[in-house]
């Protein structure tokens, strides 16, 4: 044979099988004719281009012809089983619209990049001081880093708060951010009116401005368009706008007005005090986070061990060290655990819905055991009969992708409703173009996934033994035990999530039963921010707020009233300082004390419990008061809680005044009920200006109807003061678990749709199994079995394949427990609980899956049966 014509043989096999079956033979004479008859080299070379051409035109056309024949034959077959197709389909529907809607939240927060110019360069670094939190970066860190750094094209610093805005309409609470001037040039965003900041909005001292977001345009300004250079003020700061922001820009987070940062931060290593900033920078080219972080921490250690530093802060910052982090990764950081959490369980759910799906294929092809030996028998090929199986699934994971996409943006919807907070970039998330793309792959794979099983059995039939047995549905054995695993299967799956959603349910709850220290019972809290700047002094806001804790005592139904600068539950660490302890020497290695600032009625209007000593009272309300209050963790940590009681504190400077302990409280969770309390102080809050603080209103009845009650009485000492934010006590708190509420109610909702799908599964193959063996049941009951005796049958077998999948399940549980720990509170990866609910929930769907088709062979007429068999 010539080289030419072993060439064109093996180039046949770009037409289909079925074709090369009939056609081949004769195709490679007729190109061997051909090249004979040809004259010369020439006249073979035409030839063979002819016959490659040829080639290229007809090949896909009968592809093409195949496919579609495939495809109306799957069409017509699944039309003639409508209930088998609407069962697989909406199983499938299931698994795919879930993974659609979660994949569409992944893309936007995890995988989109940030809408900003070279995000991968934009990084956030933050100071690292042993034993001390800080989860951002010291002021004076970041003015060396902008001054000296060579790793970094720009920096910027911000910081975020709750604050008060008045303008044309009044006081409104507001988001507002203090930035360097450097903020919108690294992330490439200009003012769409107006101008941005310059280095001389930064100089202290200078003219106070601010720039305001599209959004709080529209909504607090009207959209005026003469909104730049108005005069507004912020808490007491009078500002002056200088521009609008683009619309969509709110970073960070849902800022609405962003004002100038006019603190000397470079000087506040010896000044005794400092601020704690978030960093954003842009790395240069070709430079690493490493070698960045390197460079940085060098220059940070430097100025702390320079000339002028206040003495102890050297001691404090010992072992600091800079930080970077991807600002896509920090911005996400706090939603990635749930994201993954998220991941992992609809991947579960659309692996129970694909065993499913393979499982009630298996038993359709059973079905049609003896039409495939019958087509085999005819002379059709085996890769024929299995290109026409995965035909079948590939439509029927289609159409499944369609019904899923549609249940993806009705899931989106409630997810972004129950969950919005937990997510950073809420805005962007939607099925969009790429979640469309995922989907269209999940629907091929799972097509494929699935449809292997029932192409396998194709494979494996018998001509013979099926026309023979195919009557009386008999077969293979093999595929009743290929059934039995794989609802075994399911049933692992389904279980691993029931698992994950009683520990996350068991946290929940835990979560809710810790005592916050204090009775938020009756309990109304509001923010109160005094907008004038003559309040800016200690004496003019303690006189405002003695006088409006005398007219709120004076309400009807009031029975105390507290004031602090932040009140607890409000997930900050609040103001830290260093103080020595008398008689025991200054360790930096040790947290840092809180610092709360409060009026002598703050203790009973919460009620924190006074575990020895004595709290403030109204005469020891003064601007020099030498006496603290502290919580039982600081008493503890240096004494006991009784010899705590007239005990000294002083500050780390040479200048510093000894304070004395009057009294010792029970720990208040300040930071969350998760957190565990660090060392505090309260001193009297006349010794620091409060023109912004939480008031906290102890009621007689319900707290919620005082709300008019208490803004008449705060407002009536001054118009201007802003009272918002009301809530009750036991709402923040409860506010407090959304996130985790959220994620445990997301599980949940998944754990019962897998339980859902195994229990449809155990349903069809126990269904499929008893109507395979209605002939030995007829026996059975013709030789004295009775009823019952037919259901414990059936219903051991389903108890067998239970089991199976309890005990591989349980395996799987554990390790899936131990992988969401860092989601758990107080309990463990093998919480008995748990696992005992949801194995006995388990047992129940299958218990429930099977009962029906029990009782049905159960009713079975055994002289009918053995007649008809």
């Amino acid at each position: 044979m010539t080289l030419s014509r072993r060439l064109y043989r093996t180039l046949l096999c770009l037409y289909p099988a079925e074709f090369r079956h009939e056609y081949g033979g004769e195709m490679e004479t007729v190109f061997g004719d051909r090249l004979a008859a040809a004259r010369g080299a020439a006249g073979r070379a035409r030839v063979c281009l002819e016959s490659l051409w040829d080639m290229a035109r007809s090949a896909p056309a009968e592809h093409w012809d195949a496919v579609r024949g495939d495809v109306i034959h799957g069409v017509r077959s699944l039309g003639r089983s409508r209930s088998f197709t609407a069962a697989v389909a909406a199983a499938l529907a299931a698994g795919i619209g879930v993974n659609t809607a979660v994949f569409s939240v992944v893309y936007a927060i995890l995988l989109k990049p940030l809408p900003y110019p070279n995000p991968d360069r934009l990084a956030l670094v933050t100071t690292h001081v042993p034993h001390r939190p800080l989860g951002a970066s010291l002021g004076p860190d970041f003015a060396s880093w902008k001054a000296q750094s060579r790793s970094l094209e720009s920096a910027a610093a911000y910081s975020t708060s709750d604050r008060m805005l008045t303008g044309p309409g009044g006081p409104e609470p507001v988001n507002a951010a203090g930035v360097t001037s450097e903020l919108l040039e690294i992330l490439g965003v200009r003012p769409m009116m107006g101008r941005g900041f310059t280095e001389t909005d930064m100089a202290p001292g200078a003219p106070a401005t601010a720039l305001i977001s599209h959004a709080a345009w529209n909504s607090r300004f009207g959209g005026a368009p003469d909104v730049l250079d108005l005069s507004v003020h912020l808490d007491a700061e009078p500002l002056r706008i200088i521009g609008v922001l683009p619309p969509g820009f709110s970073f960070p987070g849902e800022t609405e007005i962003w004002y100038a940062n006019r603190e000397d931060l470079a000087a506040q290593r010896s000044q005794g005090r400092i601020t704690i900033v978030n960093v954003i920078g842009r790395l240069r080219p070709s430079v690493t986070q490493a070698s960045a972080a390197n460079e940085l921490t060098a220059i940070a250690r430097a100025g702390w061990n320079g000339p002028g530093v206040t003495p102890g802060y050297k001691e404090m910052v010992e072992g600091l060290r800079a930080e970077v982090t991807p600002l896509s990764e920090a911005l996400t950081e706090n939603a990635r655990p749930l994201l993954l959490l998220l991941t992992g369980a609809v991947a579960l759910v659309l692996a129970i819905a694909c065993v499913n799906a393979a499982n009630l294929l298996v038993a359709r092809a059973a079905t049609r055991r003896r039409e495939i030996a019958v087509r085999l028998a005819l002379g059709a090929g085996r890769s024929r009969l299995v290109r026409q199986t995965l035909t079948e699934s590939l439509l029927l994971a289609g159409g499944a992708g369609v019904l899923g996409t549609a249940l993806a943006f009705a899931l989106l919807r409630w997810m972004v409703a129950l969950g919005g907070a937990a997510f950073p970039r809420a805005a962007e998330i939607g099925v969009n173009g790429p979640a469309l793309a995922f989907t269209a792959a999940v629907c091929g794979l799972t097509g494929m996934a699935f449809g292997l099983a029932p192409a396998f059995f194709v494979t494996r039939t018998r001509i013979q033994s099926a026309l023979k047995d195919g009557a009386r549905g008999g077969g293979d054995p093999a595929w009743p035990r290929l059934r039995s695993a794989l609802v075994a299967a399911q049933l692992a799956l389904a279980l691993v999530l029931l698992v994950g959603a009683g520990l996350l349910l068991r946290s929940l709850n835990t979560l809710r039963q810790v005592n916050p220290g204090f009775d938020a019972r009756n309990l109304l809290v509001a923010q109160v921010n005094l907008t004038d700047p003559a309040y800016e002094t200690r004496e003019r806001s303690f006189a405002f707020h003695q006088e409006a804790l005398r007219r709120l005592r004076a309400v009807p139904g009031v029975v105390a009233v507290g004031v602090n600068r932040n009140l607890p539950i409000d997930t900050s660490f609040g103001n830290q300082m260093a103080l020595m302890v008398e008689g025991h020497p200054y360790d930096p290695k040790l947290p840092l004390f809180g610092s709360r600032h409060v009026n002598a009625d703050y203790f009973r209007a919460l009620g924190i419990p006074v575990l020895a000593g004595r709290v403030f009272t109204e005469a020891e309300m003064k601007p020099d008061s030498k006496l603290v209050v502290v919580n039982a963790t600081l008493a503890r940590q240096y004494f006991t809680v009784e010899e705590a009681v007239g005990k000294r504190l002083k500050g780390l400077s040479d200048n510093a005044e000894w304070i004395t302990i009057i009294g010792v409280i029970g720990d208040v969770k300040h930071r969350g009920l998760h957190a565990a309390p660090g060392p505090e102080i309260y001193q009297p809050y006349a010794a620091v200006p409060l023109p912004k603080a939480g008031y906290a209103v102890r009621t007689k009845g319900d707290p919620v109807a005082m709300i008019d009650s208490v803004r008449s009485a705060v407002r009536s000492v001054d118009a201007s003061a802003g009272v918002h934010s009301f809530t009750t006590m036991d709402r923040r708190i409860y506010g407090t678990l959304d996130q985790r509420r959220f994620q445990t109610l997301a599980l949940l909702t998944f754990a019962a749709l897998a339980a859902g799908l195994a229990g449809v599964g155990v349903y069809g193959v126990v269904s499929y199994a008893v109507s395979q063996r209605h002939h030995e049941m007829g026996v059975r009951m013709a030789l004295g079995a009775v009823p019952g005796d037919i259901v414990t049958l059936v219903m051991r077998g389903t108890l067998r394949m239970a089991a199976a999948g309890l005990v591989a399940g349980l395996a799987v549980s554990w390790l899936a427990g131990r992988a969401m720990s860092g989601l758990l509170f107080a309990v463990g990866p093998g919480d008995p609980l748990a696992i005992a609910g949801a194995a006995a929930m388990l047992l129940v769907v299958a218990a429930a899956g099977s009962f029906g088709p029990a009782l049905r062979a159960a009713r079975l007429d055994p002289v009918q049966t053995l007649r008809r068999e």
